[in-house]
């Protein structure tokens, strides 16, 4: 099995079955066997043009990975509460979930009712819809089923509606949003990024506050995970820019000057 799943390793994310067989090796019939398990165990989807990655391949990181994700992006995330005021999170999938693995919000952390190891339905977050935005189709309609359980009034309650929202996610570029989704009240801005084993993740800034305060600050959102992400991959140096001094000053200067000037801090809590 595992060599199968192998040949979707770089270049080849949509094989059909006769290319699989060859690659492989194997008879067409042991093929078609093997790849009806791989289906039924989540590594593969079957889509109109082949056969790809499946779900279970984008899993949660094990123990050391979710250790050097969480240093990775701790310093982000600091930066990210101390720019907006607000909680910022980290997490992970797992299956039709995420969990999260690390919150950071000073004196208001307590305002938003998340604890590092949560899981919560992937669905129902921003974190989670950022990260299956990064997922083929046929992956999210194996993962969910195609009616999906609320949680609040605003939660999205179907696979279609689902798709609808992945889409306008992937047209912003993988920046997400979650208007009272999750918990009553609170709206959030998040970003996935890819980590180095293949998996992925996101971060999040979550307050009690309307859409539109959030929509301003993700553009804070999508860079801090473009520099989680280059961390991870050992590109960004402190050479290159100390994280914990802040974002480059064009963001700061386009959109945190703006936002401070116009929200009072009191929205925020």
């Amino acid at each position: 099995m595992t060599d199968i799943i192998e040949l979707f390793d770089g270049p080849h994310t949509r094989m059909h079955s006769g290319a699989i067989a060859a690659s492989a090796g194997l008879p067409r019939s042991t093929t078609h066997r093997i790849l009806d398990e791989l289906i039924q165990l989540g590594w593969l989807v079957r889509t109109g043009h082949g056969y790809g990655l499946g779900p279970r391949i984008l899993g949660i990181p094990g123990p050391s990975d979710q250790l050097t994700l969480r240093a990775a992006a701790a310093p982000l995330l600091q930066v990210l509460h101390e720019e907006t005021g607000i909680v910022a999170h980290l997490a992970v999938p797992d299956e039709a979930d995420i969990i999260v693995v690390d919150k950071v919000g000073g004196r208001v952390v307590h305002s938003i009712p998340t604890r590092v190891g949560d899981r919560i339905p992937i669905h129902t977050t921003g974190m989670g819809k950022a990260i299956l935005a990064r997922y083929p189709a046929e992956a999210v309609d194996q993962l969910l089923p195609a009616t999906l359980d609320k949680r609040t009034a605003g939660t999205i309650s179907t696979r279609l509606g689902l798709h609808h929202e992945l889409h306008r996610i992937r047209r912003r570029e993988g920046l997400a949003f979650g208007n009272e989704e999750s918990s009553a009240g609170v709206c959030c801005a998040a970003a996935s990024f890819p980590c180095p084993d293949g998996t992925s993740a996101a971060i999040a800034v979550s307050g009690r506050a309307a859409l539109h305060h959030l929509e301003r600050v993700g553009p804070l959102v999508h860079e801090a995970a473009r520099r989680i992400s280059a961390r991870l991959s050992a590109e960004e140096t402190p050479e290159s820019g100390a994280v914990t001094e802040g974002f480059p000053p064009a963001a700061a200067d386009s959109m945190m000057i703006k936002l401070l000037s116009t929200i009072n801090g009191d929205d925020w809590i």
